[in-house]
């Protein structure tokens, strides 16, 4: 069974595990990063309206596979219909980290809504299956 496929058969279980995870530990769904930066797990449909109202969130960045988004989450057009930004680097989960072009990317993409004074730094190691970033635009 290749990877891409493996990653594909657990996608659902080790959604649903971190989802309990969620509810009964201290494990949070996201975090902020700084004022600019929110760092977490896939953003389901039902957050979204939290996500741009208490957030103030203006533009996404996903890490997952366009099979990930389908059933839970926006995907680029439904975050274009709530007026968010969306920029999808798909990464194989588990298995993959994103190459040095995506995260060059993402980190453009999320610097068109700061003032250029903050950094965004990835640091080695760091896990990305399930991660996006979600960018907020000062009011």
């Amino acid at each position: 069974m290749s990877t891409a496929m493996f990653a594909r058969v657990t996608f659902y279980p080790t959604l649903l595990y971190n989802v309990f995870m969620e509810k009964v530990t201290s494990r949070r769904w996201y975090d902020r990063i700084d004022d600019t930066v929110i760092l977490g797990a896939l953003p389901f449909q039902g957050m979204t309206k939290q996500l741009k109202e208490e957030e103030n969130v203006k533009g996404v960045v996903s890490m997952n596979e366009t099979y990930e988004l389908q059933l839970f989450s926006n995907d680029a057009e439904r975050w274009r219909e709530h007026k968010v930004e969306f920029l999808q680097l798909a990464t194989t989960d588990i298995f993959e980290a994103p190459n040095q072009d995506k995260l060059f990317e993402g980190v453009v993409f999320i610097n068109r809504f700061t003032s250029g004074l903050e950094t965004f730094r990835v640091s080695p190691g760091q896990e990305f299956f399930c991660i996006w970033e979600v960018a907020k635009q000062e009011a």
